[in-house]
């Protein structure tokens, strides 16, 4: 099964790259350094030779070379952020009547064993970042799958462990032009997996998080 990479996953590897680039001409071809360069490098070549001399340094030296040199970029919202953002709002302000017909619609999408490609399963592992998501009939067991990946790459996970992968259902509907990931039923974690699986959800802005009963997930209140 292919990695699922998302917008936001690209555009951090976009902004990484061009970081990269930034941190080697600053370090080896501004000022006086590109006079005693026999050619300058291309800008993939830049990032690959940067990228492989920061895992060779200490953390001190990479301050120095790589991280004194990162342009803060401006804040400013994309046009996927601002739909999110909208779309969010949007399902906020939605009356209980409202939000019953759309959970009830839910239940008509998964009623029978195949649910369509406007379904598909969702899990997600806090504590290695992995996310799986699954569909063609096997909406339900992203948990699963989820749970032997971690299973064969960890000497000590335990698959009862129920508190740690958050997982459900993402489902696409016309209401919204953002999808909407509904956490499945008797889904519990721990505070600190439910806190970073907020942190998780809220960088990726890809769905709509919302538990069970139909409520935003949002942070555990102290």
């Amino acid at each position: 099964m292919p990695k699922y990479i998302s917008p936001n996953e690209i555009r951090e590897q976009d902004r990484l790259s061009k970081q990269l680039e930034n941190s080697y001409y600053i370090n080896f071809i501004d000022g006086d350094n590109e006079e005693v360069m026999l050619g300058i490098p291309s800008v993939s070549e830049q990032i690959v030779a940067q990228s492989l001399r920061l895992n060779q340094m200490s953390g001190e030296i990479v301050e120095i070379v790589f991280d004194n040199t990162i342009i803060q970029p401006l804040k400013y919202e994309t046009e996927e952020e601002q739909k999110f953002q909208q779309e969010l709002k949007r399902f906020e302000d939605m009356s209980e009547e409202a939000k019953e017909r759309l959970l009830n619609k839910f239940a008509e999408m998964t009623k029978d064993v195949g649910f369509g490609e406007n379904v598909h399963g969702f899990a997600y592992d806090p504590k290695t970042g992995e996310s799986v998501i699954t569909g063609d009939c096997y909406h339900t067991v992203a948990n699963k799958v989820l749970s032997n990946k971690l299973e064969a790459t960890e000497e000590d996970y335990d698959r009862y462990e129920r508190r740690r992968i958050l997982y459900g259902l993402i489902f696409t509907v016309e209401e919204f032009s953002v999808p909407i990931f509904r956490q499945a039923y008797n889904n519990y974690l721990d505070d600190n997996c439910h806190s970073k699986s907020i942190h998780f959800l809220s960088r990726q802005q890809d769905f709509i998080p919302i538990d069970y009963e139909g409520n935003i997930i949002k942070p555990i209140s102290k």
